[in-house]
């Protein structure tokens, strides 16, 4: 039986995050659907929204869009009830990249200039919650926001729009650090 603390709920999701990083996507699956009904019984937002949208992702890259949608609105909802904009800021990115994985780049769009706006409220107020993600960590995440901002705008924007887009991007991307994840 599985014992979901939120200690092994964090194991579980970067269990499953590794698995993915892998390429072995179909054992992150299988972790999540394990854990999926305990973590619905738990009603911690904050563990809830992370499990549900790295749940989301794996089924967004495995092809699964109705699966991909059903995990990312849950963990959108969850993730508005915790009122972390850190987790917030995480949810919406990877439910961006559903939209924008769909060809709905208007949606994508609009979700993307949200996530950015939770990442600048949880910059701003210094919000640190409960949160897994530092500030370091937050520019990063606000890095890869900017570079599917500009993927999205690329496939329906003008070249004006196109080059403000690789603007921002590049401009904020030049001020992180050099690390593996830049």
């Amino acid at each position: 039986a599985l014992n979901l603390s939120a200690e092994n709920t964090d194991t579980h999701i970067r269990l499953a995050q590794a698995y993915q990083s892998m390429g072995h996507h179909k054992k992150a699956l299988t972790l999540f659907d394990a854990a999926s009904p305990l973590i619905r019984e738990s009603g911690e937002h904050r563990h809830n929204a992370l499990f549900f949208s790295t749940f989301g992702d794996i089924h967004l890259s495995l092809g699964n869009m109705k699966e991909a949608f059903s995990c990312l609105k849950d963990a959108e909802k969850a993730a508005r009830s915790s009122e972390d904009p850190h987790i917030l800021a995480s949810v919406l990115n990877n439910l961006g990249n559903l939209f924008a994985a769909d060809g709905d780049y208007q949606s994508a769009v609009l979700i993307y200039d949200e996530c950015l706006e939770a990442i600048r409220k949880a910059q701003t107020t210094g919000h640190s919650g409960a949160s897994p993600h530092s500030g370091a960590d937050l520019s990063f995440l606000k890095a890869k926001v900017l570079n599917n901002l500009l993927f999205v705008i690329s496939e329906i924007g003008r070249s004006e729009d196109i080059r403000t887009a690789l603007d921002d991007a590049l401009n904020f991307i030049s001020t992180l650090p050099d690390t593996h994840t830049k």
